[in-house]
């Protein structure tokens, strides 16, 4: 068990040297979903490997961390919503 936990220490601090490293010369975009794909890579492999099953709520969010990191690498832009609708949209629901 101590061959084990010394190659997750080691393999652990290789990997955040290398990102660290790297940060300065990325985009921020780019870190952006790095940061996010990683725990996102770790719970899919945790059921890929060791054939864990992931939560209904595990499921969305990794399917949300994908959709936002293929948004951003194609440029996908929200709705922008005017003050007008959002004033209507207020008024709305608060007459109900």
């Amino acid at each position: 068990m101590g061959w084990l936990s010394g190659l997750g220490v080691i393999h652990t601090a290789l990997v955040y040297a290398l990102i660290y490293h790297a940060l300065p010369k990325l985009k921020s975009s780019t870190i952006a979903i790095l940061t996010f794909i990683y725990p996102a890579s770790a719970i899919f492999f945790d059921f890929v490997v060791n054939g864990r099953l992931i939560s209904p709520v595990q499921f969305l969010g990794l399917v949300i961390i994908l959709l936002s990191s293929v948004g951003i690498t194609q440029g996908w832009e929200l709705p922008r919503f005017s003050a007008a609708l959002v004033k209507l949209w207020s008024s709305v629901t608060v007459a109900k």
